[in-house]
């Protein structure tokens, strides 16, 4: 490791025939305001005031995102220098090649002899005994203690190290899900928020107007279902159109759940009780990082998840209980014709048409009843008036059986086999894999209400999960099939022509293709089956981060100087992955119509990459050893320089332009968490910080090392009652995140020992580690940019200040540090304690060392005179 110093339903007494459980008490900040103890009162004026786009501390996540900067030109003339010019010279020769080298006689790693590079890799990271014996097993090995914070922290390393580089698949998919989720949440800031406030203020201003046309109960409905979303959009108090306190007191104490977000619960609305998991309204992904985004984040929930039910079927939608219950629910049909109606005659067909599009070019297609849709089919039902009593029943008979759906998206009583036909204002989209866990719990799978993750990753493709399910296939006999269902559904069930999600899926879906052609032996082993497995979980866990609202969630019944380098063998998922650009750059198109977002550009930038990664691919499966235009693509892959006065930072090179923002996107931390099932318990997957993996390529040449970061997937299952943003799952304990799968490719990490280290060398004082306790041996190298050694001290450490008195000086005009004699800077120490090592990087603004290890958090007092043994 571098380290830079300076549903179970019944449980919670709601839906087994128990009393409702009461509402829990919001905090008072929860609170939306006071509501009045008159009947009536004066309804709001319209228009509405604007509402702001938040302070300075919403954004305060977001600035310096522009300051940085990059290297158009190399700086020496340098052809092999890491530079934009240097990167579109070779991508252009690459693309424009007839062909790659000549296929060559590559024979199998025989797991005994030395691959090429193993000295220069030996010599940067010192490998354990452990660690030989796992890569000589299977032809790679992921140390645990090779924990890197970024993808682009793991590159530059390598780049910096002039290590061989291996582009893993993990990392090109952890760059799609930054930029699609930086993209959504531009997106979402400067078009889909402001249209959203401004299409329910127009509704809640029609209201009044267009009331003589609706019963009294719709009206109120209406007043109550506007009233909660404009308050949960705006951050006020829900307001009345027509004064009535009645109205404003249910709206706050709906706002007020939705807000406190802590429980799936049983509440009146619309005239009947239903099921709301008020748990779903907590701020995940990019909504939780500031205030107008979680607003827009719950109101959009609200307008999304919230089924007006429209033709019963095997049960009415959201019924709580064990029993489903088929009844019609002739009032939410009178509602849902009323809210076309009402869009209507606020003229606001066309701003919902270009929401709905906006999801759609997202997150494809959705199966509920769209307001446009209803509008229709009151035409073909002739339904002339809202207060004829025959409406509801001539609704219904112009449904009839259409707009089935595959999908459950809310909690539904156990034998909803059919599900209701419904509408909803939004319209979740219905992604496969949401579709795909319906037949692996409670309905098709009597008595399992869980999924875990390697359902998903069967369904997803690959039969390796089957290993671990054993146990919960031999609980229940007809897992099997069922499995075999799921994954039927994920790779067959209906996609959208254009949206995002389903190309990023299929890239997904794509890692358990096994390619035709010259792969690694590394590649046939149980254990490089578990690491797709772990590559699967946390590419899905990802877009089911970044489209956690868009996408429902289904419910039971993520330089020249490199010698050589590797690009995973993923075909399948690149070529899905060059769809998406492209659907992408379509998308934006029409979202980012005037290029205020730069986000055509950038699909643009990111097609050509991936195609330049894929035509690498292609000579690597060819058995043909890469192209010198090939090793200076891979080369030029992360340089990092930091700003200085006047000057920004630069980050330069063909991973940070797969980065909107090339600081704030290409530079942030890759943990996360996502639900993507709610049963029993609520499933998630996450991911955290990226490990170095080191991998034996024996194609294309003779047998030779490479090393790149690899994701690092877990699984969690939390309580029903709340629901985890990324901050709660960051701040899981190790022991609650689950990943089997990794253990037979991953070597735990040592013990760090419990040392204390400081060196300031600018002041001329030698290195000091202090411990209370007898360490044994203590080895302590400087090394230089490129992480070479350079001088070399062990001692004894015991109780006490062990000194360790290593010959630098610091260039007075410079500042940079030096070994005496030597014009090579020195930029940190290596710390080895038996099988322990540690890389510590001098500061950038201040050279300096502090840090403790193990137990000793904080220095320890000591009477040492500093001497040192």
């Amino acid at each position: 490791m571098m380290k830079t110093l300076a549903l179970v339903v019944c449980a919670v007494g709601l839906a087994c025939g128990g009393d409702p459980t009461p509402a829990t008490k919001p905090s008072s900040e929860h609170v939306i305001g006071p509501v009045a103890v008159a009947a009536t009162h004066a309804a709001p004026t319209c228009p509405f005031a604007a509402i702001g786009s938040g302070s300075a501390d919403d954004n305060a996540a977001f600035e310096g995102a522009n300051g940085e900067d990059r290297r158009a030109k190399p700086e020496h003339g340098d052809r092999c220098e890491i530079a934009d010019s240097n990167l579109d010279r070779v991508e252009r020769a690459i693309a424009s090649a007839p062909n790659g080298n000549a296929p060559t006689a590559s024979k199998p790693w025989d797991h005994h002899a030395a691959p090429q590079f193993d000295a220069l890799v030996e010599a940067r990271f010192r490998l354990s005994p452990d660690e030989r014996t796992r890569l000589a097993q299977n032809g790679f090995v992921v140390p645990a203690r090779l924990e890197m914070g970024t993808y682009a922290r793991a590159f530059h390393e390598i780049y910096q190290s002039e290590l061989p580089v291996y582009v893993s698949v993990d990392a090109v998919l952890d760059a799609i899900y930054a930029g699609n989720d930086s993209l959504i949440a531009d997106v979402e800031d400067a078009q889909l928020a402001p249209a959203l406030v401004q299409l329910l203020d127009a509704l809640a201003c029609a209201l009044p107007a267009a009331a003589a046309d609706y019963p009294k109960e719709t009206v109120r409905d209406l007043d109550v279902y506007v009233a909660v979303a404009r308050a949960l959009v705006r951050g006020d108090a829900p307001a009345s159109m027509f004064g009535d306190a009645s109205v404003e007191a249910e709206a706050t104490a709906l706002v007020n759940r939705a807000i406190d977000a802590r429980e799936l619960a049983r509440t009146p609305l619309f005239g009947r009780d239903r099921m709301i998991d008020f748990t779903a309204y907590t701020p995940r992904s990019h909504y939780a990082a500031t205030e107008p985004r979680k607003r827009y984040f719950r109101a959009s929930m609200w307008l999304s998840r919230l089924e007006l039910n429209l033709v019963s079927r095997s049960s009415r939608s959201s019924q709580p209980g064990e029993l489903p219950d088929p009844r019609e629910t002739p009032r939410e049909d009178i509602d849902a014709l009323a809210l076309a109606d009402l869009v209507g005659h606020a003229h606001q067909d066309t701003a919902l048409a270009k929401l709905d599009r906006a999801w759609a070019l997202f997150a494809g297609r959705r199966e509920d009843i769209s307001i446009a849709q209803l509008a229709l089919l009151r035409t073909q039902a002739n339904i002339t008036s809202l207060t004829d009593p025959g409406a509801a029943t001539k609704l219904r008979a112009a449904i009839g059986d259409r707009f089935q759906r595959t999908a459950r998206l809310h909690y539904m009583p156990d034998g909803s086999k059919i599900l209701p036909a419904i509408t909803t204002l939004l319209g979740p989209r219905v992604v496969p894999d949401a579709a795909a866990t319906r037949p692996l719990v409670q309905g098709e799978v009597p008595g399992r209400e869980n999924l875990g993750a390697a359902d998903m990753a069967y369904a997803l493709g690959h039969d390796r999960a089957r290993d671990y399910l054993a146990d919960e296939r031999a609980k229940y006999p007809t897992l099997d099939r069922q499995l075999d269902v799921a994954r039927g559904i994920v790779l067959h069930a209906p996609r959208g022509s254009d949206d995002m999600y389903s190309a990023w899926l299929d890239a997904i879906a794509g890692l358990a293709q096994s390619p035709a052609g010259a792969r690694p032996s590394f590649t046939a082993t149980p254990a490089y089956a578990d690491l797709r497995i772990d590559s699967a979980l946390a590419a899905f866990g990802q877009l089911k981060h970044n489209f956690v609202l868009i996408a429902g969630e289904s419910y039971f019944e993520g330089g020249c100087e490199i010698p050589d380098g590797y690009v995973e063998p993923a075909p399948a998922t690149y070529d899905a992955l060059i769809d998406y650009a492209k659907r992408g750059e379509r998308a934006m198109a029409e979202l980012d119509a005037d290029g205020s977002l730069g986000a055509r550009a950038y699909f643009a930038r990111v097609g050509t990459i991936l195609g330049v990664l894929r035509t690498i691919q292609t000579d690597e499966l060819a058995d043909r050893a890469l192209t010198s235009d090939e090793r200076s693509f891979l080369s030029m892959i992360a340089e990092m320089q930091p700003g200085t006065t006047g000057n920004a930072p630069s980050y330069t090179g063909w991973w940070f332009d797969m980065f909107r923002h090339r600081e704030l996107d290409g530079l942030a931390a890759p943990d996360f968490i996502a639900s993507y099932f709610t049963g029993g318990t609520i499933a998630y997957l996450g991911a955290t910080s990226p490990r170095v993996g080191i991998f034996v390529v024996d194609t294309g040449g003779a047998p030779r090392l490479a090393v790149g970061p690899v994701a690092r997937a877990y699984e969690y299952h939390g309580e029903v009652q709340h629901r985890l943003d990324d901050a709660a799952g960051k701040a899981l304990a190790d022991a609650k995140r689950v990943a089997p799968w990794a253990a037979s490719y991953t070597v735990a990490a040592p013990l760090e020992p419990d040392i204390y280290i400081r060196w300031e060398p600018g002041d001329e004082k030698p290195i000091t580690v202090r411990a209370q306790s007898d360490v044994g041996d203590v080895t302590i190298e400087l090394y230089d940019h490129h992480r070479r050694a350079l001088q070399k001290m062990t001692k004894h450490v015991k109780n006490g200040t062990t000194v360790f008195g290593l010959h630098v000086t610091e260039d007075g005009n410079t500042g940079l540090i030096h070994m005496r004699g030597s014009k090579t800077a020195i930029e940190g120490l290596h710390v080895q304690a038996g099988n322990y090592h540690e890389w510590l990087d001098l500061g950038d603004v201040e050279p300096m060392i502090e840090v403790g290890l193990g137990k000793l958090t904080e220095a320890p007092a000591t009477d040492d005179d500093g001497s040192g043994n």
